[in-house]
């Protein structure tokens, strides 16, 4: 912390910043793993940075709906949204991939389909993510 910019962080804020990285890590690894098998498999390498971003979608919507359930009665509220809503979640789907590879779509004078890959990705993570939500509500 630089001295008299930041005021030195308490504890809860420490705890809350050790559960986002512990579930920032296998994230990270989970998306490029993924990302990667799924590059391999599909015509264009988009493709995996798109399933993995609506299969996070979906896990969002589904850990949104089970929160009020398990919040109360087993009070994991901190781990459960810290380390796998804001930590694993965050850091396993990437928006910065997702706009770089429309990006390079745009550039290679493929714009229909950059356009198609910017729709797709977003109807198909809301309805994702709606789908998860009901899931959960069961």
């Amino acid at each position: 912390h630089v001295v008299g910019l930041m005021p030195e962080p308490s504890n809860e804020e420490w705890h809350s910043l050790m559960l986002v990285v512990i579930g920032a890590v296998p994230g990270t690894f989970g998306r490029l793993y993924l990302s990667s098998y799924f590059a391999m498999k599909m015509p264009r390498k988009y493709w995996g940075t798109f399933l993995v971003n609506i299969s996070s979608a979906f896990a969002l919507g589904l850990l949104l709906a089970l929160k009020p359930r398990y919040e109360e009665s087993l009070n994991v509220s901190s781990f459960l949204f810290l380390s796998i809503g804001i930590g694993f979640l965050g850091s396993f789907s990437t928006f910065s991939t997702f706009i770089f590879e429309v990006v390079q779509t745009f550039f290679e004078q493929r714009w229909k389909e950059g356009l198609f890959l910017c729709a797709a990705s977003v109807l198909a993570g809301l309805f994702a993510a709606g789908i998860g939500y009901r899931f959960g509500y069961g």
